[in-house]
């Protein structure tokens, strides 16, 4: 059983909240809402009898993200539980508020292409004989009608399912499709930088944070980047001296993490290139939703206008066979 960003979001909310209030960890995951209570209360019980958090945490459920298990193990570390809990419900909700986003800025250019599948093959119900009489062909409005949405609808219920997996195939069709390319870039790069921030405070060590980041933001270039940099901390480098090898990272990304690297101010400086790549996403993603509808409408235009001729010309041919 899943459960969405919005629920997660809640769940951690109200726990951290619960465990502000004084009442144990076990107690407080019992007692917040939106995770389901079966889960919720085999996790609790485990804790009550003696098992560490790392041992719960191993335990859990699937729908619990593997990135929030090990950021909720640091902070238990740490002793920050409940300000790793609100991270995380901030960054849940902050999935399930981009997800809305995506979703109704692709409803209106799925719209129009449902529109078009529909009205169209109303011009292939007609048949000019050659006597130049008119003949409907009903039967055929559904077939051709069906010709163009069941592959429609194939390809929405493959992204839909590889969205859900978290497939690179998904990023790989982002970066190619002109707009989808800059948001899909911000998007990946913000999720790592929020991600980052939110396993360093937990207390976490640099190096596993930087690992963990990278599998959280989804991106594969961003995977292998941080994987790469890993080896590097574990070696007893800082990982500003490496950023500019790895194109994945942009400039603005690269001065701002050496800078607080060396002012001790990263934890800010992480945070303010989160919001930054977070306003660069959602301006892309303005952007090729303004698009993306007028260019469907033009190819519309010019199939309509193609089909109206051959019609016209079917429509003419067929008075001139009955003058004959």
């Amino acid at each position: 059983m899943g459960v969405s960003h919005k629920n997660l979001s809640r769940w951690y909310l109200q726990t951290a909240q619960n465990l502000d209030a004084g009442i144990t960890f076990s107690q407080a995951l019992k007692s917040a809402g939106g995770a389901p209570i079966k889960d919720v209360t085999a996790m609790a019980q485990q804790l009550q009898d003696g098992l560490s958090i790392d041992e719960m945490l191993k335990n859990a459920p699937r729908w619990l993200p593997e990135a929030d298990r090990y950021l909720i193990s640091a902070a238990g570390t740490s002793g920050r539980i409940p300000d790793a809990l609100n991270k995380l419900s901030e960054r849940h909700k902050l999935a399930a508020e981009n997800i809305s986003k995506t979703i109704f800025a692709t409803l209106y250019p799925l719209g129009v292409l449902h529109l078009g599948a529909i009205i169209f093959p109303v011009l292939d119900l007609i048949e000019f004989s050659e006597s130049g009489s008119m003949q409907f062909h009903f039967e055929a409005y559904f077939g051709n009608v069906l010709m163009f949405l069941g592959p429609l609808w194939l390809i929405l219920g493959a992204i839909i399912f590889l969205t859900r997996r978290r497939s690179p195939v998904i990023f790989y069709i982002m970066r190619a499709l002109p707009g989808l390319k800059g948001y899909s870039k911000a998007k990946s790069l913000a999720d790592f930088s929020f991600a980052l921030e939110s396993f360093l405070f937990a207390g976490a060590p640099v190096a596993e944070s930087w690992f963990a980041s990278g599998m959280v933001s989804g991106d594969p270039t961003l995977q292998k980047a941080s994987i790469e940099i890993t080896r590097q901390i574990k070696s007893g480098q800082p990982p500003g001296n490496y950023l500019s090898q790895h194109n994945v990272f942009p400039e603005e990304f690269v001065t701002l993490y050496k800078t607080g690297e060396q002012t001790g101010r990263l934890d800010a400086n992480l945070l303010l290139l989160t919001k930054q790549f977070q306003e660069q996403a959602e301006k892309s993603l303005s952007v090729a939703s303004a698009w993306y509808p007028k260019l469907i409408f033009l190819v519309i235009a010019i199939y309509a206008g193609i089909k109206m001729m051959d019609f016209y010309s079917q429509y003419l041919g067929g008075i001139l066979k009955m003058i004959e």
